[in-house]
Formats: C-alpha cells, sequence, structure tokens
C-alpha cells in the first residue's frame, strides 16, 4: 500500500460543447475564499456522500451531471474514503511505535536490561536495542 497518494482534478469541457467548466467568471473571490476552493472542499469532504455531491455540484455550482460523471465521481468518493482510512491506520501505527519508544526508555531509566524491556512490552529484543540506539542510550 503506497504511503503516497497523487490525486489529479481535471477539469475540462462539457462533452460536446465548447465552454469550459471553470472559467475566470466562475472563480470569484467572495469573502470567504473562491469558488474554485469550495468546490473541491463539496469534492473532497468525507463528511458528503456521494449523492450530495451531485446535488451540491448541479445546484451551487450549476455543473450538469452526466451519467459518467456520476460514476467518476463516486471513484472520487471511494478514494477520499481510502485516504482517510490509509491516514488513520499511518497514525494509529505511528501512536503504537510511540507509546513503545517511551514504554522502553522508561524501563531502561529504571535499570531494566534490553532483555528485560522486550519480555516485558512482549516485542523482540532487536527492537528494543534499536530504540535504545536511536536515543544514543547503551
Amino acid at each position: 500500500m503506497p504511503s503516497e497518494i497523487l490525486v489529479v482534478l481535471c477539469l475540462g469541457f462539457v462533452r460536446g460543447e465548447n465552454q469550459p467548466l471553470v472559467t475566470p467568471e466562475t472563480i470569484r473571490y467572495n469573502g470567504k475564499g473562491n469558488r474554485l476552493t469550495k468546490l473541491l472542499g463539496v469534492l473532497f469532504s468525507p463528511k458528503i456522500d456521494a449523492a450530495a455531491k451531485i446535488d451540491r455540484l448541479e445546484q451551487e455550482f450549476e455543473i450538469p451531471m452526466e451519467e459518467q460523471m456520476g460514476e467518476e465521481l463516486n471513484q472520487m468518493c471511494n478514494l477520499s474514503d481510502y485516504v482517510v482510512k490509509v491516514s488513520l491506520q499511518e497514525g494509529r501505527e505511528q501512536g503504537k511505535e510511540q507509546l513503545l519508544m517511551e514504554q522502553v526508555m522508561k524501563k531502561h531509566a529504571k535499570g531494566k536490561s534490553a532483555v528485560e524491556i522486550a519480555d516485558a512490552l512482549e516485542t523482540d529484543e532487536e527492537t528494543v536495542r534499536n530504540i535504545l540506539r536511536n536515543a544514543g542510550k547503551p
């Protein structure tokens, strides 16, 4: 699973017309950002389901939704759900690593050996030694 995800947003032309979806006229500053940032907020919000996004895009941004665009929006919604899931998982893993480092350092400060620490924390001795080495402890 990649640790970095590249999201590309393509803003193009409506099929069969020569009018761009986004023009300088459609991107106006409203005091709280502009239409483009608001549009992106709607598109990438994990709190808004796909049907509500489609409705808001049609109503607020006057973007006609074709069947294919709806399918692409569903894929984008699934992508934002995936990004949230991956981010949460990475956060949990970092939290576990941080907790293990703190526990190793506390036990080391109490004079416990790497073998004793590994046994008490149910981890391998090499992991404990790496944590101690990275912290500058013998």
